[in-house]
């Protein structure tokens, strides 16, 4: 199992990713046109930021003003460690958290 990626939800994509670029020397890998994601240089573990607005879309509920939306953590394991305990599926993500397919670890090659 590796850690996949982690991403931040914030209100505004490219303030954070300026952000962490001026406190922690990292550079962007990629921002979207829209601003609403984007992804700093870490290494093998995606480091990514997720507007509040697109959250939303992707069916994640909103706390409220002024209260944290949270973030994401991934590990990325290969399919048949989880295929054998649990079936044909892999672990259900929360009911109110729905994905869409596609996830930031998914082109970047990751093996366990």
């Amino acid at each position: 199992m590796l850690f996949g990626w982690t991403i931040l939800h914030v209100p505004d994509v490219r303030e954070a990713v300026a952000f962490y670029e001026r406190a922690f020397g990292l550079t962007r890998r990629f921002v979207d046109d829209q601003g609403e994601f984007a992804e700093m240089e870490t290494g093998t573990t995606v480091l990514a930021f997720s507007a509040h607005r697109l959250v939303e879309r992707m069916g994640f509920e909103n706390p409220g003003e002024g209260r944290p939306r949270g973030m994401e953590i991934a590990f990325v394991t290969r399919p048949s460690r989880w295929r054998r305990p649990i079936g044909k599926r892999s672990l259900p993500a929360p009911s109110r958290c729905r994905r869409p397919d596609a996830s930031p670890g998914a082109d970047r090659g990751l093996r366990a």
